[in-house]
């Protein structure tokens, strides 16, 4: 009969403490992306809105942080889909920062036409990749784990 309550209720133990994680980290989680997003919001539309170079060097160091927040979570995840997911809004979010650093500097350049046009699509393109990362973290997060 021991043996049977033990069969029984260890899986359903491990079970519970599983989900218990899960939902310890989609917490954890919630908070980085939040944080990235914030972030985000301080990221200029267009190079051309980089005024201030110490201003966007502070905004640099800003999103840096936020990107580690991401992989610190992105570390603890106890499921690979959350880590993976985590970790590419923090790549993309760091893209977003050099695109928009790269056209700053080629703006600065006198650059052709040709290459302000590539700087700025790469920067809407860098944007597109992270509201699509944090959408699939978004997911992760909300979603009922393991």
């Amino acid at each position: 009969m021991l043996v049977l309550a033990l069969a029984l209720g260890l899986p359903l133990l491990s079970r519970r403490r599983r989900e218990q994680r899960w939902r310890g980290w989609q917490r954890q989680a919630r908070t980085a992306l939040d944080t990235g997003r914030l972030t985000e919001r301080l990221l200029p539309v267009s190079a051309v809105e980089i005024n201030d170079t110490e201003g966007w060097r502070t905004t640099g160091a800003q999103v840096e942080q936020a990107a580690r927040g991401l992989d610190t979570v992105a570390d603890s995840a106890p499921k690979p889909v959350g880590a993976s997911a985590a970790h590419q809004a923090a790549r993309d979010l760091r893209n977003l920062s050099l695109a928009l650093e790269s056209a700053r500097v080629a703006r600065a350049q006198t650059p052709s036409t040709v290459d302000l046009a590539a700087a700025e699509t790469a920067c809407q393109d860098r944007r597109l990749d992270l509201d699509a990362a944090f959408s699939q973290l978004e997911g992760v997060v909300a979603g009922t784990g393991p």
